[in-house]
């Protein structure tokens, strides 16, 4: 059995939809479906009763479930262990870093880096905040660039990297884009594409509308900035993104993007774990980045 087919069967057992489900894991919606089949063949069973409108889990699927979470977990922990060795072994350094490494100059900071110091390797990871955080916890990641510490714990050292801020995107059609700022309050009766409620950013967004006095009516959610940005420029709502996240993937001119007014900032900040040895690889690159940092402020 493929551990990769029991990911996502956990995660379209989550999501109850199969091209949601593909959304999220970045694979085609035949793909899923190839691969649930496949598992069901295997298991010779069914795991999911299937209606249509939505899915949900047969009582084998409902068997299989904790054990599948179970073999990720085991799964997750061997990497975690193999990796922590390599490390030691050829001074690696394992970095994490939320999806828009090239908008913050995230990119250039490591590629700098590597070519500076050849003797040691990069393992680098891109994930969303919560889950870089609890990478650094178990030991499979040094450091990560991480949207914001949501609660400030003591257990993490962090250093402020870079910070952005709100913008509110829609079609060139729509009656607000020609306006040099918009207001939170403006919105409230939009219908609003935003990035999965598990994302900081989409929380943040909420915060905003409701600070603002309403709740947003959320129709649609993804993953990937540039589906929600597409469906933008087809009329299909609003979004609130980082501008600067957002700003490269807007490629046509029948998009605006236009600042909030007040400004909602958010920052990205380089963390790594208290208490914890370094290896002198991490030293270094730590030392790297603090000297990069304070040359940027």
């Amino acid at each position: 059995m493929d551990v990769q087919y029991f990911h996502e069967f956990c995660v379209l057992a989550e999501i109850k939809n199969f091209l949601e489900a593909a959304d999220e894991l970045d694979i085609a919606q035949s793909t899923l479906s190839r691969h649930l089949q496949s598992l069901e063949t295997e298991l010779g069973s069914p795991l999911f009763i299937r209606t249509t409108r939505q899915i949900k889990l047969s009582e084998f699927g409902k068997i299989l479930l904790p054990y599948a979470q179970q073999i990720l977990d085991i799964e997750q922990n061997i990497r975690a262990e193999f990796s922590k060795e390599r490390r030691l072994t050829r001074n690696t350094v394992a970095i994490g870093s939320v999806p828009i490494m090239p908008q913050y100059n995230i990119t250039e900071l490591l590629a700098r880096f590597q070519k500076e110091h050849t003797r040691y390797a990069l393992e680098i990871t891109e994930s969303e905040s919560a889950e870089l955080k609890d990478k650094i916890r178990d030991g499979s990641l040094n450091f990560a660039f991480v949207r914001e510490l949501e609660e400030k714990k003591n257990e993490f050292h962090s250093i402020p990297y870079t910070s952005d801020k709100l913008a509110v995107i829609l079609p060139k059609s729509h009656p607000l884009s020609g306006t040099a700022t918009i207001r939170p309050s403006q919105l409230r009766t939009e219908n609003f594409l935003l990035l999965p409620e598990d994302t900081l950013m989409h929380k943040l967004c909420v915060e905003t509308c409701k600070t603002a006095g309403f709740t947003p009516n959320i129709t649609y959610t993804s993953y990937r900035a540039s589906n929600i940005i597409d469906m933008v420029t087809k009329g299909m709502g609003i979004t609130l993104l980082s501008k600067r996240a957002a700003a490269p993937l807007i490629t046509t001119a029948d998009t605006a993007i236009i600042d909030l007014v007040p400004a909602v900032e958010t920052k990205i900040d380089f963390i790594w774990l208290k208490d914890r040895d370094m290896t002198y690889a991490c030293k270094t690159f730590l030392a790297y980045i603090k000297n990069q940092t304070l040359s940027l402020s």
